[in-house]
């Protein structure tokens, strides 16, 4: 029913404003909210018979067309690999004929590196790509990594660059009390819920977090009963933010079912903030910390052998994470002394006439 019902009336709702505000209030409120938001309100406005001027219905082409090449490059990825959709398409597909979901970016999660450098070498065959940038994330087995490829969008002036995230773990927390978590659920219902909680730990709950759980919980979806939701929030360490969110939801759609399962979470949110005001960091043998970023020292030809990344211990403070598509520094924070720079770049001189010699 309110999945079937994603009408002007309920967007008004969930951005608060009063419905005698005129459509362009709407649209100006949902750019305020999300950055996407606005492809939603035009796609249903068109659905809804309003007539759409030449610069929203260019909009409109554009997010449809950018949600038609993630799809392009997803079937690529799996192409190249087994990987599982966070989101995205995912959600985009359990809407309304018609409506355009929210675009932003594709994010994919590998079972392991191998996998994951054969996804990223599949988009840059297929696309050429301005930006990759790398994350290492410490485990208890093995460093996980994020591997983010972007490219200006067609109208780079106006929109969003397209970005595929890769990455070898599912949930990266909050880096201080909620560690990673690999593996996204089996069930993808589950997988996309609570990929919109993990949302709460870079960021706000919007109007568009509510419209993808009132969606989720639509009539034809084949929802979780309480005893899988609740035993999968005390699993993925989630409880406190799916709470949050079915609340935030609750409280702007007037959907008392889902404050009812925020209320059901009660337990689970009271272990999980227990577990956190402990201090206990570590679950599974993962502890919670910050991730390393690789500074972009070059691009590489593709090394075919390479399966896996290498890391180049030069000194205590210089490490090199060497890539089959990009060589790297890690660093902490953006801000990277030149002279440290510097001594990377000699340091993969130094690394290339060694291998020159052999």
């Amino acid at each position: 029913m309110i999945a079937d019902g994603i009408t002007i009336e309920l967007l008004y709702r969930l951005l608060g404003l009063d419905e005698h505000r005129s459509l362009r209030a709407l649209l100006r409120a949902a750019r305020e909210a999300s950055v996407a938001l606005p492809h939603l309100v035009l796609s249903v406005a068109e659905h809804e018979g309003i007539v759409l001027g030449s610069g929203s219905a260019d909009e409109l082409r554009r997010a449809r067309h950018r949600a038609a090449g993630y799809r392009h490059l997803l079937a690529r990825a799996r192409e190249a690999g087994e990987v599982r959709v966070v989101k995205g398409p995912s959600l985009a597909d359990r809407y309304p004929p018609g409506l355009v979901r929210p675009v932003g970016d594709l994010d994919l999660v590998v079972a392991d590196e191998v996998v994951l450098w054969r996804v990223v070498r599949a988009m840059l065959r297929d696309q050429p790509v301005e930006h990759i940038d790398i994350s290492v994330l410490p485990a208890a087995d093995a460093p996980h990594l994020m591997v983010a490829l972007s490219r200006p969008a067609d109208d780079p002036l106006l929109d969003r660059d397209v970005k595929v995230e890769v990455g070898t773990m599912a949930f990266g927390g909050n880096f201080v009390s909620v560690p990673l978590r690999p593996a996204l659920p089996a069930d993808t219902w589950l997988s996309d819920l609570l990929s919109l909680a993990e949302e709460r730990f870079q960021r706000e709950f919007t109007a568009k977090d509510a419209i993808d759980v009132l969606v989720l919980f639509g009539p034809s979806q084949p929802v979780a009963d309480d005893v899988t939701l609740v035993a999968s929030a005390d699993r993925f360490l989630l409880a406190p933010e799916l709470s949050e969110l079915l609340t935030y939801t609750a409280d702007r759609a007037a959907a008392a079912h889902l404050a009812q399962l925020a209320q059901t979470l009660s337990g689970a949110v009271a272990r999980e903030t227990t577990r956190r005001d402990a201090g206990i960091a570590s679950v599974d043998g993962t502890t919670a910390t910050r991730p390393r970023y690789g500074m972009p020292l070059r691009r590489v030809p593709d090394r075919p052998s390479w399966e896996r990344s290498h890391f180049h211990q030069a000194a205590p403070d210089l490490t090199l994470l060497r890539t089959p598509v990009l060589d790297a520094l890690l660093v902490a924070d953006e801000l990277v002394d030149p002279e440290l720079y510097e001594r990377a770049q000699a340091e993969l001189a130094l690394l290339d006439v060694q291998a020159g010699s052999r």
